[in-house]
C-alpha cells in the first residue's frame, strides 16, 4: 500500500507545479485591485516660504520706457519675498507688468492660492480697479501675451470681478476655453444651464462679477465674494484633465468644461497694483478612473 501511495505522489506532483506555475501568471481577480486603497498624491508646496526658488521672472517694459527689463531681472524687486507679521509672504508690487513663473509645467491638479491686496498702486493704473492674475497652462515665449506674461488661460484677480476667465492669446494662438455661457450686454457670462460655446477671445465672467462694474480703485461689488483690500482670500483653480474650474472663498464662481491648452506653467501677475500670496499650494489631483 505505501508503494501505491509514494507511485501516486511522483506522478500527481508535475500536474500540481503546474498548475501553482499558471497561477502564478493568471491575472489578479479585478475585485482584488478595486479592493486596494489608492494613496493621495502629496501636495507640492511652490512657496517654500523662504525664497523664490522654483521660480524665473520675466519683466516687460516699465512705464513710460521703450523696452522690456526681461528674464531674470528685477532690479526694481517687482517680485520678492517679504515679512507680513507672522508670515513670510511673496509681494509682487505691480511697479512693472510682468510675472513670477514656475519653472516646471503641471497638470491634472488643484492650486489654492491664499492672497491679499496691498496699498500700493502704480501708473497708468494708480487710481483703477486692482489687478493681477493667475496663468495656468502657460504656453510659449516670455511676453508673448500682452508683451509681459505668457499665453494660457487667465484666471483674473480683480476688485469686483475675481474669478472671470480669459483666453490669454499670444503667439502660437492656439488658445481656447469652452463653457455653459449666456450673452448678455456687456459680454459672456458663466451659467450653469446655458449652452455651450467656444472662446478664443475676451472675457467669460464669472458670479462674482459685479454687472455694474466700474474700473475705480477700491471698487466692491453689492455680492461680492472678495474680502476687503487687506485681508486674505482663498482662490482654489482646479484644473481637471481639461476643464477648469474656479472656487472663491468655498463658492464655485466660474467653470470652463474644456480649456486648451491643459498643461503648462503657472504664471503669478504683475499689473500695476501690489499683492501678497501667502500660501501656493498645488494637489495633484488622482488619475481618473479607468486610466
Amino acid at each position: 500500500m505505501q508503494l501505491i501511495h509514494n507511485r501516486l505522489i511522483r506522478w500527481m506532483l508535475p500536474s500540481l507545479c503546474g498548475f501553482g506555475a499558471l497561477l502564478a501568471v493568471l491575472p489578479r481577480p479585478i475585485h482584488a485591485v478595486q479592493d486596494e486603497p489608492q494613496s493621495e498624491p502629496a501636495p507640492i508646496e511652490l512657496f517654500n516660504g523662504t525664497d523664490l526658488t522654483g521660480f524665473s521672472t520675466y519683466l516687460g517694459i516699465p512705464y513710460g520706457k521703450t523696452t522690456p527689463v526681461g528674464i531674470n531681472r528685477d532690479p526694481q524687486k517687482v517680485f520678492s519675498v517679504v515679512r507680513d507679521g507672522e508670515d513670510t509672504v511673496i509681494r509682487i508690487s505691480g511697479e512693472i507688468d510682468g510675472g513670477l513663473i514656475t519653472t516646471r509645467e503641471f497638470n491634472h491638479y488643484s492650486l489654492s492660492v491664499e492672497y491679499k491686496w496691498g496699498k500700493r498702486t502704480y501708473p497708468p493704473r494708480e487710481e483703477a480697479a486692482r489687478t493681477a492674475g493667475v496663468f495656468v497652462h502657460g504656453q510659449g515665449a516670455e511676453g508673448a501675451h500682452d508683451r509681459h506674461a505668457l499665453e494660457g488661460i487667465k484666471v483674473q484677480i480683480q476688485e469686483g470681478s475675481t474669478g472671470d476667465l480669459i483666453p490669454a492669446q499670444g503667439r502660437l494662438g492656439t488658445v481656447s476655453l469652452t463653457g455653459t455661457l449666456q450673452k448678455r450686454i456687456g459680454g459672456f457670462f458663466y451659467t450653469e444651464n446655458g449652452p455651450s460655446q467656444t472662446l478664443t477671445s475676451g472675457v467669460l465672467y464669472g458670479l462674482n462679477h459685479d454687472p455694474e462694474w466700474k474700473d475705480r480703485l477700491g471698487f466692491r461689488g453689492k455680492k461680492s465674494l472678495e474680502r476687503p483690500a487687506g485681508e486674505w482670500n482663498t482662490l482654489v483653480i482646479s484644473c481637471a484633465e481639461q476643464s477648469l474650474s474656479v472656487m472663491l472663498g468655498g463658492v464655485i464662481i466660474n467653470r470652463a468644461e474644456t480649456v486648451s491648452p491643459h498643461s503648462g506653467k503657472i504664471l503669478l501677475q504683475s499689473k500695476g497694483a501690489e499683492w501678497f500670496i501667502r500660501k501656493l499650494t498645488l494637489q495633484p489631483l488622482p488619475p481618473p478612473i479607468g486610466s
